[in-house]
């Protein structure tokens, strides 16, 4: 129940944002359209670093296993921090690759 609280939530203030945008900026369909697009690449590079950064720890567990007497868990994986991080690391590269380009 909680996640359908906030899935309605999310639609019912992006739908008001919209209806803002329009009311107030007359091009603001065209860059909404553009803004998507931004958004999803960045969410779509936040993946890759996210699954850069699981399997590079995952490979530095084993290694640390295999090398040491000491078990580290893969259990650690599941920090939402990590996946934190990772958004924050995709959208800081997204924004530094459109300024370079």
């Amino acid at each position: 129940m909680d996640n359908a609280f906030g899935a309605v939530l999310v639609i019912a203030t992006s739908i008001a944002a919209c209806l803002i945008a329009r009311r107030f900026a007359a091009g603001a369909t065209g860059s909404l359209r553009r803004a998507t697009g931004e958004a999803l690449e960045c969410i779509g590079t936040s993946a890759v670093f996210l699954v850069a950064n699981v399997f590079a720890a995952m490979i530095l567990i084993l290694l640390i296993r295999r090398v040491t007497p000491f078990f580290i868990t893969v259990y650690g994986l599941d920090d939402p921090l990590l996946i934190a991080v990772s958004a924050l690391q995709g959208l800081v590269f997204k924004m530094w690759w459109r300024s370079a380009a």
